[in-house]
């Protein structure tokens, strides 16, 4: 057999670190993230404990990098309503669609991610970057309000993130929940 090249070793190493990010955070969300081992997580995952603290030194860490990703993903939905040069209501539709897309297309995933979130004592040392990051992604809706003339620009952006978020939310426990239909009434409102 060929020794591997580097771009392969990179991909195996890549898919074995989201391997190991999915199943913990399926075991973290519904086993509660104290009550989830590393021997658990390692064992899911199929891969040896010692493998696992090579891409991440704790279950903190591992934890971390679940969130960080969480938040990345966050940002690519809000810089996709940048690629739009100038308006800002065609900005907010792409931003709002583009959302509603990734939820859509990876349910489980935000799923597994709210009922991560709904354990908060878990992120107590992690206070500082949550705050950070929500702030950042408020500014850029803030922003987009303030930039449609809006009287009250800090107000729609919290309209707008609580509706797409309890819609989301809504889509992810309801049966047939018509998500497509709601993204369209959500632009309609918040882009007059």
């Amino acid at each position: 057999m060929a020794p591997k090249s580097k771009e392969q070793f990179n991909e195996i190493r890549k898919k074995s670190k989201e391997n190991i990010m999915q199943v913990a955070m399926d075991l973290f969300a519904h086993n509660g993230f104290h009550n989830t081992s590393i021997s658990k997580i390692a064992k899911e995952a199929g891969v040896s404990k010692g493998l696992l603290y090579n891409y991440f030194e704790s279950k903190h860490a591992l934890l971390e990098a679940i969130v960080k990703e969480a938040f990345d993903i966050g940002d690519q939905v809000l810089e996709s309503g940048f690629q739009i040069d100038g308006d800002p209501k065609l900005q907010l539709r792409t931003i709002i669609k583009t959302a509603f897309q990734l939820v859509k297309g990876n349910q489980e995933y935000w799923r597994l991610l709210l009922q991560l979130s709904l354990q908060p004592e878990v992120f107590e040392d992690m206070q500082a970057f949550l705050a950070g990051e929500n702030v950042k992604q408020f500014q850029v809706l803030v922003n987009i309000f303030e930039r449609m003339g809006t009287a009250n620009p800090e107000k729609e952006a919290r309209l707008t993130a609580a509706a797409m978020d309890g819609t989301f939310i809504q889509f992810m426990y309801t049966p047939n929940y018509p998500l497509d239909e709601m993204a369209e009434s959500i632009i309609e409102k918040f882009t007059k």
